[in-house]
């Protein structure tokens, strides 16, 4: 995972993360790449509100998984002190 502060209000990152439930079992691993950005819109406060963008990418070393190969995430982040 690592991040990258553009200006005082946006950073952008990116993940990548492998998981094989079963060692001894080959072609049954899958993973995520993701990737963001991140915007505060004050950056004196810089956690206390901020949007994040995230895309997630599903990969599989298996053929037909059930699931979705691309999501989508945006959320408004605020906290109460």
């Amino acid at each position: 995972m690592g991040f990258y502060k553009l200006t005082d209000k946006l950073e952008i990152g990116s993940r990548y993360e492998i998981w094989d439930p079963d060692k001894n079992l080959s072609k049954d691993a899958f993973g995520n790449f993701t990737i963001g950005a991140n915007y505060s819109p004050d950056p004196e406060h810089w956690k206390d509100m901020m949007f994040k963008l995230a895309a997630t990418f599903k990969i599989s070393e298996e053929e037909n998984q059930p699931y979705d190969p691309f999501i989508v995430h945006f959320v408004w982040q605020v906290y109460m002190h």
